[in-house]
C-alpha cells in the first residue's frame, strides 16, 4: 500500500524535472533548441514518440500563431533541429510473458486489468477495443467463448475468441464484481 501512496509524488517529480531544466535557460540564449538540449537525465523521461509529437505540435502551433500575427512565421525556433519520425513499434510478446503479467495483476488485486489483459491477448483486439468491451458482447457456443465487436478505428465487425484460461479469468472477475455490487 505504501508503494501506491508514493506514486503521485514520483509522478510529480518526473513532471517537475523538465520544468526545472527549462527554468535554468537564460533569456539571452537565442540558439534554437536550447530546451531540447536539457541535461540527459531529463531527456530520458520522454520517449522518442513523445518528443516527436511535442515538436510536431509546437511547430503547428507556431504556424497558427503566425497566421494570427502573434509571431513571425520564419522565426520558429523549432526549425533549428530535425524532427525525424520515431521508428514504428516492433515489440513482440510471448505467451509466457503475457501469462506472467496477467497473474501478477490478479495477485496484486487488479482483477479487472488481469481480465482485460487476458481478453486482449487471446482476442488480439487493439487496446482501445479491448477496454471498451462489455459483458453483454460476450457470446458462447459449443466451441467456446467469444466477443463480437465493431472495431473502434474502422467500425467494421470483428470477433475476438477466448481460450478457456482467459474465459476463466474473465468469469472469475465478473463473478467477484457482481458479488461486490450486491453486497
Amino acid at each position: 500500500m505504501g508503494d501506491r501512496a508514493a506514486q503521485p509524488r514520483r509522478l510529480a517529480a518526473r513532471l517537475e524535472a523538465p520544468r526545472a531544466a527549462v527554468r535554468r535557460l537564460r533569456p539571452q540564449d537565442d540558439r534554437a533548441g536550447d530546451a531540447v538540449r536539457a541535461p540527459r537525465r531529463h531527456r530520458r523521461a520522454l520517449s522518442e514518440g513523445e518528443a516527436y509529437r511535442v515538436i510536431k505540435v509546437s511547430r503547428a502551433l507556431w504556424k497558427k500563431m503566425a497566421t494570427f500575427g502573434y509571431c513571425v512565421l520564419d522565426a520558429d525556433p523549432g526549425k533549428g533541429f530535425s524532427n525525424s519520425q520515431p521508428p514504428p513499434r516492433q515489440a513482440v510478446w510471448r505467451e509466457g510473458e503475457a501469462v506472467r503479467l496477467i497473474k501478477a495483476a490478479w495477485r496484486d488485486g487488479y482483477k479487472g486489468l488481469a481480465a482485460c489483459l487476458a481478453v486482449a491477448w487471446d482476442s488480439q483486439l487493439s487496446p482501445v477495443d479491448a477496454r471498451n468491451l462489455k459483458l453483454t458482447q460476450l457470446r458462447r457456443d459449443p466451441v467456446g467463448a467469444y466477443f463480437t465487436v465493431a472495431r473502434a478505428k474502422t467500425g467494421r465487425g470483428a470477433v475476438g475468441t477466448l481460450s478457456p484460461r482467459a474465459d476463466r479469468v474473465l468469469t472469475r472477475d465478473s463473478d467477484e464484481a457482481a458479488h461486490l455490487s450486491q453486497g
